[in-house]
């Protein structure tokens, strides 16, 4: 079977998929995508960045993206309030270029990188927690 392409209008800069067979994509134009892999479908396109979507994860029912707008935005994937945003958090870096998802649940976004004009950023566990504007619980224990 060939592999099938999703079409994107610019260029992609995350990509996440998650065992269920959704892919979920993050974009130049501002616009996070979701996909059914098997069939290799278009299942929505979520608006509300306004700078461009540097990362994404999913998670369960509800998808994150991180952007150099720079917030941190919670979608709905199920339910009533399917396709719609739930939570924008306002990151502390001056962009979201990574979001990491700890075993125990929570949100962690990477500081930016000490080394001046470089887009990478240290490995998630080095990252300081986002918990007190967050609605997600802390991974630290610490209280909200």
């Amino acid at each position: 079977m060939l592999p099938r392409i999703l079409r994107h209008p610019g260029m992609v800069y995350a990509v996440h998929v998650n065992a269920g067979g959704v892919l979920a994509t993050g974009c130049a134009d501002h616009v996070v995508r979701t996909f059914a892999v098997s069939p290799g479908v278009l299942l929505r396109e979520l608006h509300g960045h306004s700078d461009e979507v540097l990362s994404v994860r999913l998670c369960g029912s509800a998808l994150l993206s991180g952007s150099d707008d720079p917030t941190v935005t919670a979608w709905a994937l199920a339910g009533e309030a399917e396709g719609t945003r739930v939570a924008t958090l306002a990151a502390p870096p001056a962009r979201v270029p990574r979001l990491a998802l700890p075993p125990a649940g929570g949100v962690r976004v990477p500081p930016p990188s000490r080394h001046s004009g470089s887009r990478r950023a240290p490995p998630p566990w080095a990252s300081p927690c986002v918990s007190r504007s967050s609605p997600f619980p802390c991974p630290c224990g610490r209280p909200a």
